[in-house]
């Protein structure tokens, strides 16, 4: 179905996304809002929210709930404010994640290490937790979980980062096993370097000199496909994942990273 040139194949589903502001959370939102989809975009930056859904341009169909991934009592909030508002969640998009601290196992500071845990482990957790409850009533539903190729490598200065999205990946699957009896499928993606305004920032803060054409050049020599993934290359996998074209997937881990992986494994 299309309506003024626009694919409605997700209209009437209520997509739920954490990390909303972010990168990836609003390339997501964009393709399925294009499509005829409600959106509920979760967020702890609450300014943060509301300037990407006036940029993106989310003017219907859309609920803003500010939330802390980490805090049970709100994640159970936004997702029954969520199944309230909308009265199911058919997609959940579980993505709201911070990056490790780039440093070695003997220099690693145990605060930093616990945040990063909480929020990239506990968050996807207690997100599930909620959101599968409602999935189990429905008796169908799908989420995606964001994981990362380093989840799947081994390489010095991410220990942190690396344990918890290989964390992620287990919890996928395990929720894939609880869940086909309910119709749920749960699966992950594994984003490799994703070209994004916080990629050139956190470099730029190392060399203030580089021009993002340099950066994006420098990464692309370890990459086989000698470039960076774009935001709209995991929003074409997520909406894969949630369609009925994935029906029979469950329990996957998608690889978007060029190839990377591919080296070590």
């Amino acid at each position: 179905m299309e309506r003024n040139g626009e694919k409605m194949g997700f209209a009437g589903k209520t997509i739920l996304i954490t990390g909303a502001a972010g990168t990836l959370g609003r390339a997501i939102a964009q393709r399925f809002y294009q499509e005829g989809a409600c959106l509920a975009l979760v967020d702890l930056d609450a300014e943060k929210l509301e300037r990407a859904a006036a940029e993106e341009g989310f003017t219907e169909r859309t609920l803003l709930l500010p939330a802390d991934v980490t805090v049970e009592e709100q994640v159970a909030g936004y997702v029954e404010q969520c199944r309230e508002h909308f009265g199911k969640i058919d997609v959940f998009f579980n993505n709201a994640g911070i990056t490790g601290a780039r440093s070695r196992i003997a220099d690693m500071e145990l605060q930093h290490f616990r945040k990063l845990m909480e929020v990239n482990v506990s968050g996807i957790l207690l997100g599930m937790k909620y959101v599968l409850r409602v999935m189990y009533e429905q008796e169908n539903g799908c989420i995606i979980n964001t994981a990362s190729h380093k989840g799947k490598m081994c390489v010095a200065g991410s220990g942190d980062y690396a344990a918890s999205k290989s964390a992620v990946i287990m919890l996928t699957k395990v929720a894939a096993l609880e869940s086909a009896e309910h119709h749920v499928r749960v699966n992950c993606i594994l984003p490799g370097i994703v070209r994004s305004p916080m990629i050139f920032e956190n470099q730029k803060k190392k060399n203030p000199a580089l021009t993002e054409a340099e950066i994006e050049g420098s990464f692309a020599k370890s990459i086989p496909m000698k470039r960076m993934c774009r935001p709209e290359e995991v929003a074409d996998a997520v909406h894969f994942l949630a369609s009925e074209e994935a029906a029979y997937m469950t329990g996957t881990e998608l690889h978007l990273d060029g190839g990377t992986t591919a080296v070590s494994l």
